[in-house]
């Protein structure tokens, strides 16, 4: 059985692009190895306070630039969201490039690849860098790998 758990992400951190609370959490479930085995695509991506906003969260910029600030922040959120069937990794491959979406296209976005690429580049290296340091086994690398390229290749873009 899965469990998913939820960073939820408060307004008032996304305003202030504070991502120090979501850090500390997460050295806590990496100070234990079952806690952080468990954690491995079991969490959510919940922001606190944009419920009644009627736009994408990846359409709202101070929560693009919260995701951009997180990931220059080193968190590593390959490891901890999951990617397959979850509204997680659209949300933060909106934030990373978004610019519009076409309405009658589903999973159809116009994207600046350039700064795409830059930042899931950072994204990459963050997961990474995250799984030398608590010693994640390669297989656990190569599933993210591969759903990670399975994600990517499911989205449709056009380039700006």
């Amino acid at each position: 059985m899965i469990l998913f758990r939820m960073f939820v992400v408060r307004k008032d951190e996304v305003l202030a692009k504070d991502t120090s609370r979501i850090k500390k959490i997460i050295d806590a479930i990496s100070s234990n190895q079952t806690d952080l085995t468990l954690a491995r695509g079991a969490y959510e991506l919940i922001f606190h306070g944009y419920d009644d906003d009627p736009r994408a969260l990846y359409e709202i910029p101070e929560v693009r630039e919260w995701v951009v600030q997180s990931i220059s922040d080193g968190i590593p959120w390959l490891y901890f969201l999951r990617i397959q069937d979850s509204p997680n990794f659209h949300i933060i491959q909106g934030c990373l490039g978004y610019v519009e979406t076409f309405s009658n296209k589903p999973k159809t976005y116009i994207m600046d690849s350039k700064k795409v690429r830059s930042l899931m580049t950072e994204c990459v290296n963050n997961f990474f860098e995250f799984c030398r340091k608590y010693d994640i086994s390669e297989d656990v690398v190569i599933d993210v790998q591969s759903e990670l390229q399975y994600f990517l290749n499911e989205q449709r873009y056009v380039d700006l």
